[in-house]
């Protein structure tokens, strides 16, 4: 049995069977039943004229909000630019989310060790962010950024306050090494595209909405360094 390496998505795994060379899609929900990163796994093509067993490696163990932003490259190839806006957009909300988790929640656990209090901030700061869009989660990270708050009480106390758009002029208490990210992002109208897209107005983006770097829709998190940077924050 040969390994055969894989192409992987956030949802599913691409891989060619070494007996027919049929290319076949698993679900990693409906398929796989694993959301873990496959390291090797033994699977059966999906060919009725096949169903033999080979074995896949090489997924990718990158964070989710990564692993949407490498899908937009094969859907900017396929022109589905709508699809871009909002797997970007869904980035962005889940790296967000995952920031708050860090920064509230995790990085005091490695001080106090209480694990209770652990799930128990982390059920208030998911009451507390449950219902954000796109723009309350953007002003609350690049407000932090701005100015740090240690812990969830803390940021359940200022969180009218986090809300509140950014001032421009703030930007510059922002960390010298993020800075050109976080003053794109402030700058980008991404969420208001996004909006446009997948409300009533179905908006279809032109192609020249995707590349235009300067208001930081696409390639806003796509450059190495730029992602890089957002693992500093």
């Amino acid at each position: 049995m040969i390994d055969k390496p894989i192409s992987a998505t956030y949802e599913n795994i691409l891989a060619e069977c070494e007996h027919c060379g049929c290319k076949n899609i698993y679900n990693r929900a409906t398929d796989l039943k694993t959301f873990e990163p496959i390291s090797g796994l033994d699977v059966v093509c999906l060919n009725e004229a096949c169903e033999k067993t080979f074995r896949i490696i090489g997924d990718t163990i990158s964070p989710a909000f990564e692993m949407f932003i490498f899908d937009c490259y094969e859907l900017y190839k396929l022109k589905h630019y709508a699809s871009c806006i909002i797997n970007l957009t869904q980035a962005w909300e889940t790296f967000f989310a995952n920031f708050l988790r860090v920064e509230l929640v995790y990085k005091i656990y490695t001080v106090d060790d209480d694990l209770d209090k652990v799930n128990k901030n982390l059920v208030k700061l998911y009451g507390l962010s449950k219902t954000w869009a796109f723009g309350t989660q953007r002003n609350i990270f690049i407000n932090i950024c701005m100015e740090p708050v240690v812990g969830v009480d803390a940021f359940a106390k200022k969180c009218n306050q986090l809300k509140k758009p950014p001032q421009r002029n703030g930007l510059s208490r922002v960390n010298p090494e993020i800075y050109g990210l976080i003053k794109r992002l402030h700058d980008s109208g991404i969420g208001e595209l996004r909006n446009e897209v997948v409300h009533k107005n179905a908006y279809r983006p032109h192609k020249d909405e995707i590349d235009n770097l300067n208001s930081g829709r696409f390639l806003l998190i796509t450059n190495p360094n730029d992602r890089q940077s957002l693992h500093k924050t």
